[in-house]
Parts: structure tokens; C-alpha cells; sequence
């Protein structure tokens, strides 16, 4: 097994290599340690996906033959930071769309735009754009 530091010196021929073959099992067959085998392909497969970003991740696992890619860290990272986001960026909608329905309700009971741009949380101007509906 090489040392860390044997690893890190050769890391750019390899990226080069999985780079020019489009092939990780390369990488695989080259370390018995599984958690810094696991390291070194995270990394290199990082770097190949970032040097390849514009092709689809289909096109990436075809061109790598990356069966693992799902279960890569970086995969899983950016899939679960996307879930959030989107997961985020629902809620807020969702909030926006129920103050939104609300206004004329709060103008029948006789509120006046800026106290229903307060109590809302809104600006003055989208309360008024959503009276005049």
C-alpha cells in the first residue's frame, strides 16, 4: 500500500490518466485500503466531474462507466443540498401564495394597505398590485 504522501504526489498522472482512459476501475484495482481508496476516488471523481461539467450526468456515468456515482459523496451531497433548496424554496412560495390570499380578506375587514403590508410582512407595493385583482 502506498503512503498518503506517495498518493498525493501522484494524484495529477492519475486524474490525467482516468481523464485520458475515462475509466475509474483503474483507480480501483490500484489501493486495498477501502476508506483511502474511497478518498482518493471521491476526489478524482470530483475533479472529472468538474473538468466534464458540461455534460449531463448520464454522459458522465456512460463516458466513467460509474456505476458508484449515486453513492458517491459528492453525488449525495448535491442531490441533498438540491432537495433542500427546493424543499426551501416551497415553503417560501407556499407563504408567499397563503399572505397573498389573505389581502382581500384583510381589506373586507376594513385594513388599510399598510397595516395589512405590516401584519403581512410585505411591501406596500405588492399588497396594493394584489388589491387591484
Amino acid at each position: 500500500m502506498p503512503s498518503t504522501n506517495q498518493i498525493v504526489i501522484n494524484t495529477s498522472p492519475l486524474i490525467a490518466l482516468v481523464a485520458a482512459v475515462g475509466d475509474l476501475k483503474i483507480l480501483e484495482s490500484l489501493y486495498t485500503d477501502t476508506t483511502l481508496e474511497e478518498k482518493v476516488l471521491e476526489f478524482i471523481k470530483a475533479v472529472v466531474i468538474d473538468k466534464f461539467a458540461n455534460l449531463s450526468r448520464e454522459e458522465l456515468e456512460v463516458m466513467l462507466n460509474l456505476d458508484s456515482l449515486k453513492k458517491s459523496k459528492v453525488y449525495q451531497e448535491a442531490k441533498e443540498e438540491g432537495f433542500e433548496e427546493g424543499k426551501e424554496e416551497g415553503k417560501e412560495e407556499g407563504s408567499l401564495e397563503t399572505k397573498l390570499k389573505t389581502i382581500p380578506k384583510l381589506i373586507k375587514l376594513g385594513l388599510s394597505i399598510e397595516q395589512i403590508a405590516e401584519s403581512l410582512e410585505l411591501d406596500v407595493e405588492t399588497v396594493r398590485n394584489n388589491t387591484q385583482t
